[in-house]
């Protein structure tokens, strides 16, 4: 089975649409930058991301320094919002839904990134290191449950959600990806939400996981983006 993980499934979702990026700057260590990648898949991508994005216009790129702890209006709505590990790290979760709520169209849907808390190898580091590896400037975790709640406050209902797995820099982050196949749920580091209107079909095609399927997911490889920032 081929391991997908995150980059890609986005990139699936945002095909032909209009895309807001909600935290949009981040470059990974190996140069990878989804929202680079989206543009070339997208009808067009509009980003916020609350850090300097001044270098980002200047070159042609349609970001706007903007909190997503704080109100905006972009005067517009999208197809899809992206949110990647970017949830998790919101200290206003009302206003962030809010703004969410404010520039979704009917039938668009919202596309949540973030880790895993039940994986096992968070137990662990709870368990050996105090939590310090993985909860650095993350206000609070999200799991399924709590995701439906959330989205439910705000008339949105959860689609499907998909587990995937970063790829390994070292010898038991392998051992991860191997043991992530079947026990997606336990051993994945990072979830995929997909949300839509609560009395909306979102029309996504897509391998869907049912609430009572803890081992069910899906993966994708990572494209190379060649994006220069």
């Amino acid at each position: 089975m081929k391991i997908e993980n995150r980059d890609n499934r986005v990139l699936k979702l945002v095909v032909g649409k209009e895309v807001l990026d909600i935290g949009c700057t981040w470059v990974d260590d190996d140069g990878t930058w989804v929202h680079g990648d989206m543009i070339r898949v997208a009808k067009s991508v509009t980003g916020i991301d609350i850090t300097d994005v001044e270098q980002f216009r200047l070159k042609g790129y349609d970001i706007v320094q903007q909190s997503a702890d704080e109100p905006y209006d972009l005067h517009r709505s999208f197809d899809v919002i992206v949110a990647a590990e970017v949830l998790d790290h919101t200290a206003n979760l009302g206003t962030f839904m809010d703004n969410v709520k404010r520039h979704l169209r009917p039938d668009g849907i919202l596309v949540v990134v973030m880790h895993n808390p039940q994986a096992f190898e968070f137990f662990l580091e709870q368990l050996f290191f105090k939590g310090s590896l993985r909860i650095y400037q993350h206000t609070h975790w999200q799991n399924e449950t709590t995701m439906r709640n959330l989205l439910d406050r705000y008339g949105l209902e959860l689609k499907y959600r998909e587990f995937y797995h970063y790829g390994a820099f070292s010898k038991i982050g392998k051992v991860y990806d191997i043991l992530a196949l079947p026990l997606p749920r336990v051993f994945s580091r990072c979830v995929l939400y997909v949300a839509g209107h609560a009395t909306q079909e979102t029309g996504v095609i897509s391998s869907r996981t049912p609430r009572n399927d803890p081992t069910a997911g899906s993966w994708i490889t990572r494209p190379s983006s060649g994006v220069s920032v």
